[in-house]
């Protein structure tokens, strides 16, 4: 009667395919992803084959004629089902395809942490790269761009730093034995497009500049030379007047000093951009002697210089005629 147990093991089979199916056809719905499982081996529908022979022989059904009415000249069943192995074969691993977990919602930033002012207040997140930290609180952004914002959503330059935290400035410390900061010249000058009330440092034709609003407040040349826009305040201004810095060193003679001392035509003003009050001289009316290359500034040493040698020279003059009349004076009582 062995040959009856055939049709059961189809049975054990298609269970297994089934499953096989149902597992590797990935969902269309979400990204799939590549998951370890186990899968049965392939030597378990074989297996399955005796103990559907083992059924087969113990319960009769449809297939098997009864005793009662099986023909007397038929010999009873002498088939034995094959004792179960001790033990199973470990199962194969397969690789198929698992719907990836949906990320975790971020929880609402309270209404608390909202008000204090200490974080910037959440944005629509830019298109990009964001790294979070608290709850709505974005510490770093890479827009489509290729800008960088620090605790920013929205940066609007390469790189954007914002806070409003004491406790946390947006500033940059370099440390370190090479520390500092190397620029190159920016052909386009001031950015007309910056924010009303920033500063800008960058590097031009003309040096180092640090300007706002469209104006260069100062600029550092290669040469050393330093022009500021605005009015300078300090405890004491020193001018290097060492012979080690000077060479071609000669005196300057009174009767030239006389000369650039009537060159010089006081005259009262108002500067353009301020409005104030003052009282100088115009560079580009001044004998070279005491102005720039250009004619637009006035040097001020050179100036006192001048009035030194006028003065010193009119000193002389002033002794020489007090001894002249006090020797008058000592003849007349004679």
């Amino acid at each position: 009667m062995a040959p009856a147990a055939a049709p059961a093991a189809a049975p054990a089979a298609a269970p297994a395919a089934a499953l096989a199916e149902a597992v590797v056809e990935p969902t269309a719905e979400v990204e799939p992803t590549l998951e370890v499982v186990a899968a049965p081996a392939a030597a378990a529908p074989a297996a399955a084959a005796p103990a559907a022979a083992a059924f087969a022989t113990a319960a009769p059904d449809a297939a098997t004629p009864d005793a009662a009415t099986r023909s007397p000249a038929e010999p009873p069943s002498t088939h034995v089902p094959e004792p179960k192995a001790e033990f199973e074969p470990a199962p194969a691993l397969a690789l198929v395809s698992a719907p990836a977990p949906a990320p975790a919602p971020v929880p609402a930033k309270p209404e608390s942490a909202k008000s204090t002012g200490k974080e910037p207040a959440p944005a629509e997140p830019a298109r990009g790269v964001q790294v979070s930290g608290n709850p709505g609180f974005v510490k770093v952004t890479v827009d489509q761009a290729g800008r960088v914002g620090i605790w920013t959503p929205k940066p609007n330059s390469i790189l954007h730093m914002h806070s409003d935290d004491t406790a946390r400035a947006a500033q940059v410390t370099v440390t370190g034995a090479t520390a500092g900061f190397a620029f190159g010249p920016r052909v386009a000058g001031l950015d007309p497009a910056a924010p009303s009330g920033l500063f800008e440092l960058y590097a031009d034709g003309d040096g180092a500049v640090i300007g706002t609003g469209g104006a260069k407040l100062a600029t550092f040349a290669a040469d050393g030379t330093v022009n500021l826009l605005g009015k300078v305040h300090a405890e004491s201004f020193e001018s290097t007047s060492s012979r080690a810095f000077k060479t071609s060193i000669e005196p300057f003679l009174p009767a030239r000093a006389h000369k650039v001392l009537d060159g010089l035509d006081a005259v009262q003003y108002e500067f353009t951009r301020t409005g104030e009050k003052h009282v100088g001289f115009i560079a580009e009316d001044v004998p070279d002697e005491v102005a720039n290359a250009s004619h637009t500034s006035v040097k001020v040493m050179d100036v006192v210089s001048v009035l030194a040698c006028v003065v010193k020279e009119q000193r002389a003059t002033i002794e020489q005629l007090v001894r002249r009349v006090e020797h008058l004076e000592a003849r007349g009582r004679e």
